[in-house]
């Protein structure tokens, strides 16, 4: 019996991480096209550049000048005011007066049936007459070349639409804790990497923090309108593009922006738990063989352990090669977030929390609600 037992173990612990480890590698290497592309254009497409801001009256300037400071020149940038309660209208329309290649647009009100940022994005496209459209959320930070590079890729590869994963500028514990499991876990859950595969056409992702596309694309497949009611607009988006046939492809750009995510604990909780719900639907069972694969490929350890204990030999091995396989796949996850590998020592304390915003994400997948930027935001149900 306790032969059976161990095999079992050694399939469920270390060999599934290990399967994990080699897929994960994979999906890095097929994610990673930017970092070795750093050809510039001699003359770049027509461009405009599209930032929603809602109450950031702090830093929109500081954005709006990061922007405009891109070492490739002559595009468009357009800020659009969502329905802002601070200065941010006030702000932007000054500094439209001293930046000749800064347009500003004031939503003041939502239309039934949208989403606030889906709808300030749709509003800032229709009189865009460039050949690219690029939305970038007004947190994220731009190193000088990050346009520049992006742009050049897609024309040298002829891609027609372009996301990037960002490096995530963490800065309490609770952040530098949780959110580098939460990104690896979302992109595990969904294998996002199967983006950059041509024959998988059901199967696109995208992130809206950094999301590059010609615009003759973007309007064939109806534009922001055609997703007006999803909290993860931008995963819908690139799935109708990659649909239509567009040539569409989702790399790591850490070297490339920055976010700041979620700067609180509860943040973090409601708004992983909102991307995991959203990304498909409101459709619970991807997060519930997530939640399936750690209570049985993680903490079985515990009893292994025990086990062990009891039994010795065999056992011993396969508890040390489980618990080698999991500090090595931490550590990497977080030195690969910008974070330290120290924190991979604290996995037992990270897996509860992980569960945790899993089972709210289901939760919110049978409600429809969660608690987002102070109200209740709805989650549709429906596919665009």
């Amino acid at each position: 019996m306790m032969t059976v037992l161990l095999i079992v173990y050694v399939i469920l612990g270390p060999l599934a991480w290990i399967g994990l480890c080699v897929v994960s590698g994979f999906a890095t290497v097929r994610m990673s096209r930017l970092h070795a592309h750093r050809a510039t254009l001699t003359e770049p497409p027509t461009l405009t550049v599209i930032v929603p801001a809602r109450n950031e009256a702090a830093a929109i300037e500081s954005c709006v000048d990061h922007i405009l400071g891109q070492d490739t020149k002559g595009f468009e940038l357009i800020v659009v005011n969502d329905r802002s309660t601070d200065a941010t209208g006030e702000i932007l329309d000054e500094l439209s007066r001293t930046r000749p290649r800064l347009g500003v647009i004031h939503v003041t009100e939502l239309p039934a049936g949208w989403v606030g940022k889906t709808h300030a994005l749709h509003v800032a496209t229709r009189e865009v007459t460039t050949e690219w459209v690029l939305f970038v959320d007004s947190d994220v930070t731009l190193s000088q070349d990050a346009v520049g590079r992006s742009l050049g890729l897609c024309v040298h590869r002829n891609y027609d639409a372009l996301s990037l994963l960002p490096r995530i500028d963490a800065r309490t514990f609770w952040e530098k804790l949780l959110l580098a499991p939460m990104a690896f876990c979302w992109s595990s859950t969904f294998a996002i990497s199967l983006t950059n595969d041509d024959s998988k056409k059901n199967h696109a992702f995208a992130n809206g923090q950094f999301f590059l596309m010609r615009r003759g694309w973007y309007e064939k497949v109806g534009n922001h309108e055609s997703v007006k009611d999803q909290v993860c607009e931008d995963v819908w988006l690139m799935l109708a593009l990659k649909r239509a046939g567009a040539t569409v492809r989702f790399q790591i750009g850490t070297q490339l922006a920055g976010v700041r995510m979620y700067a609180s604990l509860k943040q973090l909780y409601n708004g992983w738990a909102r991307i995991f719900a959203g990304t498909r639907a409101r459709n619970p069972w991807p997060m519930v063989g997530a939640i399936v694969f750690m209570l049985l490929c993680v903490t079985s350890i515990v009893p292994a352990i025990s086990a062990a204990i009891v039994a010795g030999g065999l056992w011993w091995a396969a508890v040390a090669v489980h618990a080698a396989v999991l500090l090595a796949y931490a550590s990497w996850m977080y030195r690969s977030s910008g974070q330290s590998a120290a924190y991979a020592l604290l996995l037992p304390m990270v897996v509860p929390f992980v569960i945790a915003i899993l089972s709210h994400a289901i939760g919110i997948c049978r409600t429809g609600k969660v608690v987002w930027r102070g109200g209740a935001v709805d989650v549709a149900r429906s596919k665009p």
